[in-house]
């Protein structure tokens, strides 16, 4: 277990990606000073450090997993005030030399954020419409024992919070993160081997499924406008998985998008509100082509990230590339629980969730 704290950059919230803030938004005194905004940070670690008992443990060079949990104050809070996230993670070791050592970790979950955009009481925060949200946290580390079982710990970090599209405005947060602490690791017995050995380890694990096909449904809920319903879409992603490697394989996705007419057409009008298009002569599908790398974590639990270009988009609100993050759970070898985001750029434009199934 252990515990940081430190400070950070919330960069350009208000213009919601890495580009000037919006011309359109209102000139109020805040929007220079609200670029770049100091803030404090406290994080406290639940961690568990394998020791070889599984295959993918060898793999991935004793990862640790655990729980996080964080408190941060934005130093801004009249509109975003404090947030409080739970997020899990595996810590891998990038470089280890005596009493040195560097990581990197890669955490995931939720972030409850004290205030959110409302059009009468907080319209100044274009970052922010819900008070839940997801937290994406990758985090390289510098650990030097200090004395015995306990580390002194140098991090940073970038923490993106956005609420997949679910509401809107959705511009979501970048954190830039900066924290020491230490750490404390009880007592324990690694399975340690020697470089040949592991190697022959590698060589030996049985290869089942060098090739494997997926097929996976799923649905989305996006908003386009504030004063709006929810849109649903629809996904289906079919793929090729070819090991390559101990840590997972490579993966063909073939996307399938099937947007509303409604909600496509409200997004032309934001950004043409002169458009002659009428919503019931737009196509709302969307087809993509995606290739990427899938890490697996023992038999049940596969993560990807891919990178796509659309193939058939006849309404372009979005570009050409896009980025699919998916997280997979195996039942029964065969049956998928799927928790995917779609992202262009730094934001994140819908999160799915569905049922798929592996042939």
């Amino acid at each position: 277990m252990g515990a940081s704290a430190g400070t950070g950059i919330l960069y350009r919230y208000r213009g919601g990606k890495y580009q000037p803030v919006k011309k359109e938004f209102p000139d109020d005194g805040y929007n220079q000073k609200l670029i770049y905004t100091g803030m404090f940070i406290s994080e406290f670690y639940l961690q568990k450090n394998t020791i070889g008992n599984r295959d993918w443990e060898h793999i991935y060079n004793y990862p640790s997993i655990g729980f996080k949990f964080t408190y941060a104050d934005y130093s801004v809070p009249d509109e975003l005030g404090k947030s409080y996230a739970v997020t899990t993670y595996l810590e891998y070791t990038l470089s280890k030399k005596r009493k040195h050592k560097f990581t990197f970790s890669a955490a995931t979950g939720l972030s409850y954020i004290e205030k959110k955009f409302d059009l009468e009481t907080n319209p100044f925060n274009y970052a922010i419409s819900n008070h839940w949200n997801f937290c994406l946290d990758p985090t390289f580390s510098y650990h030097r024992t200090i004395y015995g079982q306990w580390d002194f710990v140098g991090s940073f970090g970038i923490r993106h919070l956005s609420n997949g599209h679910r509401s809107v405005p959705n511009n979501g947060m970048n954190n830039f993160v900066f924290t020491v602490g230490v750490r404390h690791c009880s007592g324990y017995e690694r399975k340690t081997i020697s470089k040949e050995e592991r190697k022959k380890a590698l060589e030996a694990l049985p290869r089942k499924r060098p090739w494997h096909f997926s097929i996976v449904a799923s649905k989305a809920d996006r908003k386009v406008l504030q004063i709006d319903r929810s849109h649903q879409i629809r996904l289906l992603q079919a793929s090729v998985y070819k090991q390559v490697g101990n840590l997972g394989g490579v993966i063909l996705n073939y996307d399938y998008f099937e947007y509303t007419q409604d909600a496509l057409w409200k997004d032309l009008r934001v950004l043409d509100h002169h458009t002659k298009i009428k919503p019931e002569t737009i196509d709302p599908v969307k087809m993509g082509l995606s290739l990427g790398y899938a890490f697996n974590f023992g038999k049940s639990v596969e993560f990807s990230l891919s990178l796509g270009h659309y193939i058939y988009d006849p309404q372009p609100i979005e570009g050409q590339v896009y980025t699919r993050y998916s997280l997979r759970y195996f039942l029964l070898k065969r049956i998928i629980i799927h928790t995917g985001l779609k992202a262009k750029g730094a934001a994140s434009v819908l999160a799915d969730f569905g049922l798929g199934v592996r042939i």
